[in-house]
Order: C-alpha cells, then structure tokens, then sequence
C-alpha cells in the first residue's frame, strides 16, 4: 500500500534537489519530473492489470512540455493512453482516479509574491488544481516555498496532520 493508504500526499523537494529553471518562457524543474516518473513506475506496478487514470498537472507549461516528453521516453503508448498531463487552466470540470500536481516553483524569495508568481493570486486555480482527485492527490514540490502561500499552508498542514508527508 503506498503512502499508507492515505490520499493526500506531500512529496517534498527542497531547493537542494534542484531549483526551478527557466525553460520556453515558462518555468520547468527536472527533479520534480524525475520523481514523478518514479511514482507513475511505482503506481503501475503496484497495481497491474488494473486500468489507473492519472493526471498530471503542473502550473506551468514550460513543465508539462518537459513532463510529456519524460513521460514518452519512459512509457509505451499502451502505458500513456491513461495518462494526461496539462496545465491547471485546461483541467477545470475534470476529474481523475489520481492526480499528480507538479508544483515548479523552488527559490529563496522572502515574499509569496516573488515566490510563486501568478500562482500566489490564483486562488480559483489553487482550488482546481486541488480538487480533481477521486482517490489520490499527491503534491510533488518544495514545502518551503509553497508554504508562503496561505492557502497551500493550510492544505501542508492538513497533510501533515492527515495525509502521507514524505
């Protein structure tokens, strides 16, 4: 059973693990991609023969490019028909068995602001990003930098207190 049978689940990749990086006018971060890759491997063996719907969503589409092209380096088209990875803004009224927010943003900025951008004022598209899970919501991003934000605060402590914090 993976993550303790919990179904919100914080990975954490501090800033050490690699930063965030420009990448196509967008933001992209390569550690985070890896691990993501790693846990879709872990999901498909933990459960094969059953059929997972996972989504993968990421605030940034410089990372969705990046992840999709991991994605097809790493799993056969049979693998990948079950698996979607997009922007937050192309997910809203979509729902999926699991989903995988790809969080980017990894700097040592003081102010929220600077920190997360555009997604500091984004409170409808924190709460879509969120919201898409049936089963599993696993949040793959560095705690420090996300916890700037009251709204991601909110949702590390109840992670923390309820969910699977790794």
């Amino acid at each position: 059973r993976m993550f303790d049978g919990k179904n919100v689940v914080w990975i954490d990749m501090p800033i050490f693990k690699g930063a965030e990086s420009s990448y196509n006018h967008s933001y992209a971060r390569d550690c985070e991609v890896d691990r993501i890759i790693e846990l879709i491997k872990q999901f498909l063996s933990n459960n094969e023969g059953r059929k997972l719907d996972i989504g993968i969503i990421s605030f940034y589409k410089g990372q969705v490019n990046l992840i999709d092209k991991r994605l097809k380096e790493s799993f056969p088209t049979s693998v990948l028909e079950n698996i979607s990875c997009n922007t937050v803004d192309s997910y809203q009224g979509k729902e999926f068995d699991i989903v995988i927010i790809s969080g980017v943003r990894s700097n040592s900025y003081s102010t929220a602001v600077k920190s997360l951008g555009f997604i500091h004022n984004s409170p409808s598209r924190i709460n879509v990003a969120l919201s898409r899970a049936k089963k599993l919501l696993v949040m793959v991003g560095d705690v420090d930098t996300y916890r700037k934000n009251e709204y991601f605060q909110k949702f590390i402590y109840y992670v923390k207190k309820e969910g699977f914090y790794e």
